[in-house]
Parts: structure tokens; C-alpha cells; sequence
């Protein structure tokens, strides 16, 4: 089709579709950045924000082994301890690792005969 032609059909009112060939990375690529500009992605928050928020270093911070550690428990009764009874409350979450309060174990440990 020419351009003469192409012109033609747009005066009519006629619609037409340009093809033209992409490779596969390309149009990953292009589906990549039209989704990043319209849906932002989430902050993940570092040890470092962690300070800056006011949490005391990461010192202060307990991993769940440490505490099944501590409160001589299993995982899964540290998880019962969070989710079902809500005794134990992780701290804070740093991008997917949870970590718990130590000054909070410790009173939690103090408080509460295992």
C-alpha cells in the first residue's frame, strides 16, 4: 500500500494498522516500563532507615532463630506466639526478614514462665 493510498483511507475515515517487527527482549523490555510507570514500586526498608526511624541499632534487632533461641521454643510455637495468641509481636520487617525487639523478648521472658 502507498502512502497516496494510506492517506486516501484516513480522509475516508478508514483505519489501518502498521505492523512492525520487535524482538521478544524489546517488548519485555517496553511492557517493563510502561508497568514501572504506572504502579511505583514499594520502599524497602534497610537496617540503615531502621536507625533513622529512630530503632535503636541492629543490635537491638533479633532474627526468629534467635529467639526460638533465647525463649528456648520452635518455630512454629514462635509463630503461635505471634500470629494466633499475639503474645509476641515481631518489631519491624526489613524488606521479607522479620525481626523482633530483644529488650521485647527479654520482658516477654521475664513476665511469662515457658
Amino acid at each position: 500500500m502507498t502512502l497516496e493510498q494510506q492517506q486516501q483511507q484516513q480522509q475516508q475515515g478508514q483505519q489501518f494498522v502498521q505492523c512492525f517487527h520487535l524482538s521478544m527482549d524489546d517488548l519485555k523490555g517496553m511492557i517493563k516500563e510502561a508497568v514501572k510507570s504506572v504502579i511505583p514500586t514499594p520502599p524497602v526498608k534497610t537496617i540503615e532507615a531502621a536507625k533513622e526511624d529512630g530503632d535503636n541499632t541492629e543490635t537491638d534487632l533479633m532474627t526468629p532463630k534467635e529467639v526460638c533461641k533465647t525463649l528456648k521454643v520452635s518455630a512454629s510455637t514462635l509463630w503461635r506466639y505471634n500470629t494466633v495468641t499475639g503474645i509476641l509481636k515481631p518489631k519491624t520487617k526489613i524488606g521479607r526478614k522479620v525481626y523482633y525487639s530483644k529488650s521485647e523478648v527479654f520482658n516477654f521472658l521475664k513476665t511469662n514462665s515457658l
